[in-house]
Formats: structure tokens, C-alpha cells, sequence
């Protein structure tokens, strides 16, 4: 266990930092920009930590361009989960939130907690891809949001040519999103493999291709097909306690929403159109279980399914059985399949 960690409290404009050094602590608060990891950097050095690990909450993003640059100089990085953070301050007894307070209980728990994963940055291909996909998915939501009050009954004259207009220009710039994904696709070798693979699997069109893509990043993270289903927030919660406490298993939703929400409608496909998944959806039936929970297992089985694929780096294949009956390497791409609109 390290005698030392600095802990970061993350905040879109600033970086509330506590450097623990034996039984000493240091605090410092920067802006969370570039000229303020500048700053943190020189002023771990002057403390003498320089490579000290560092240990940040993951707050959807702001975190990352200042752990990206602790790892890239070296420094072994956690991004932790913040409801374990939270667990771990209300484990220790701590009555007090604010910045500074949080800082020393993330710095506390990074120097104390178990089971901490190194984390590393997406490769930069793998992450211009996932901010085109999030901004794509905004440009939807933003079009369906004008869609629906401009086609609402009552909608008046000057309301309707106004949403056509925004309509018009963000369907050009949803064209231009989509054509940034297609190139980034076809120049990136990596990215074009792994895409190709999961088309590879029935159910998975472009546009969840492109949010598996985005969402899951590099596959190797995971050890498992459990931490991949974990991560999507699809595994299952169970409340047994006694006699009198048996709740039902719900979705736990400690997760990616991004993924749960895009792999709803791939999994009904799937569920249609495999043949195991079919049967095992036919058996889930067979128990009782209500359309949703099914539908919710199948998601299961399918992210499963997809992180079996892409660890192995082979195409799906409806008559596989055996993991390690065959190790022939996929087919090198000529070309990228047709791109088309939808899942």
C-alpha cells in the first residue's frame, strides 16, 4: 500500500487537489485548463511527489484531460467510481462535503482502497469517434425536440417556419457528423476491424456499431463479459435478507445509460433472429418472466455475445461452440459495409 497519493476533486472550472505524503497533507486548488495542469505539475514537484499516483472521481468527462496528462508523464492513474467514494467517506465517518473535504477522502481512498484499476487513456481515434457519436446523439435529440413542436397541433405559422429552419441546418450538420464518422472509420485501421466485427453480429447496425464504438472504447479493459455488463448498468440486483426481505431482482442502472438505452431495440432484433438467444429468451417465457425482463436478459446475453467477439478479434458465427476449437484469423477488410441511416 502507497504512503502517498494526491487526490483530485474534480469541477468543470477548477481542480481541488490534496497531496498526502506520509502523515503530512497539502492542498492546492487550480483551474481545471491546460495552464492549471501546468501549475499542479510544478507544484507536486516542489513537494517532491513527482509520480506520486494520482486518484480522481469520474465526474462524465471532466476528469479526463487531467488524467490524461498524469498518465502520459508516467504517474499511475485511478479513475474511481464515485459511488465507492461516497460508500468509503460514509464507511469513515465523514460529516462534512465540501471541496477540500472531498479531495482528502478521494486522496484517502486511493492510498487505502483495494482492488484499484490503472486507468489509461482511449487511443485518440477511439476517442474522436465517441465525441462525434455523443454529439451525433445530441443533434437527435435536439431534431426530435423540433420535430415534435413543430408537427404539435396548434403549432402556429411563425413557431413552424422557424423549427423548419432549424431543422434544415441541423440535418446538414447531423450529414457532416456522419460523414466525420465514415471517414474516421474507413482511416482507422483498428476502428474499421473492430467495426467490422460487430456487424459481424446480427442485430447490430451502424449506428449501435458506432455507440459500442464510442461507449465501450478498448474491449481490453475488460476481463470479462460480466465487468462489460456491469459497466453497462445491465447486470442484476438482488435484496435478500432473512425471512422478510425478498425484494425482486431489479437492473442495478450503476451503469452506462448511453449503452442500456441503444442496446434496447438491438437486443429485440436479436432476440428474434438468433437462434440461442431466441431459445433462451423462449425459456425465460416459459418461467413467467414478463416481456421487459426478457428483453433485459437478452441484453445481457448480447453484451456478452459482443465482448466474446471482440476479445477474440473474430466474426460472429451462429455455428461456434467451442471457444478454442478455432483460431483462424478474420478476413482483412477491403472495404467498409454500407453505411446506412438507423440501427
Amino acid at each position: 500500500m502507497s504512503t502517498s497519493c494526491l487526490g483530485i476533486d474534480v469541477a468543470q472550472a477548477t481542480l481541488e487537489c490534496c497531496l498526502l505524503r506520509e502523515t503530512r497533507r497539502f492542498r492546492r486548488q487550480v483551474p481545471n485548463t491546460p495552464e492549471g495542469f501546468t501549475a499542479l505539475a510544478a507544484w507536486i514537484g516542489q513537494h517532491d511527489a513527482t509520480g506520486v499516483p494520482v486518484c480522481l472521481e469520474a465526474t462524465g468527462g471532466y476528469e479526463e484531460a487531467v488524467a490524461t496528462v498524469f498518465a502520459e508523464q508516467g504517474a499511475t492513474v485511478y479513475v474511481a467510481n464515485p459511488y465507492r467514494i461516497k460508500r468509503w467517506g460514509e464507511s469513515a465517518l465523514l460529516r462534512t462535503k465540501t471541496d477540500r473535504v472531498d479531495a482528502q477522502a478521494i486522496a484517502e481512498f486511493g492510498r487505502t482502497a483495494q482492488k484499484l484499476h490503472p486507468w489509461q487513456p482511449l487511443p485518440p481515434a477511439f476517442r474522436a469517434l465517441r465525441d462525434l457519436e455523443r454529439y451525433r446523439r445530441d443533434l437527435c435529440a435536439t431534431r426530435q425536440a423540433y420535430q415534435n413542436r413543430r408537427s404539435a397541433p396548434g403549432c402556429g405559422p411563425t413557431v413552424a417556419e422557424d423549427c423548419a429552419q432549424l431543422l434544415a441546418a441541423l440535418d446538414a450538420q447531423l450529414a457532416t457528423v456522419d460523414a466525420q464518422i465514415g471517414t474516421l472509420l474507413t482511416e482507422t485501421p483498428d476502428l474499421q476491424q473492430t467495426y467490422i466485427l460487430l456487424r459481424s453480429i446480427i442485430g447490430i447496425g451502424h449506428v449501435t456499431a458506432v455507440l459500442l464504438l464510442g461507449e465501450i472504447g478498448d474491449a481490453r479493459q475488460f476481463q470479462e463479459g460480466g465487468q462489460l455488463v456491469a459497466h453497462a448498468g445491465v447486470s442484476v440486483r438482488h435484496a435478500d435478507s432473512g425471512t422478510s426481505v425478498h425484494a425482486h431482482p431489479r437492473l442495478s442502472k450503476r451503469g452506462n445509460a448511453a449503452l442500456r438505452a441503444g442496446l434496447y431495440f438491438p437486443a429485440m432484433t436479436a432476440m428474434r433472429h438468433l437462434p440461442h438467444l431466441r431459445a433462451f429468451a423462449q425459456r425465460l417465457a416459459a418461467r413467467g418472466c414478463a416481456p421487459k425482463e426478457i428483453i433485459c436478459a437478452v441484453m445481457r446475453k448480447l453484451l456478452e455475445l459482443i465482448f466474446a467477439v471482440l476479445r477474440d478479434r473474430r466474426p460472429y458465427d451462429p455455428q461456434y461452440r467451442h471457444p478454442r476449437a478455432q483460431q483462424a484469423a478474420i478476413p482483412t477488410p477491403t472495404s467498409l459495409p454500407h453505411v446506412a441511416e438507423g440501427s
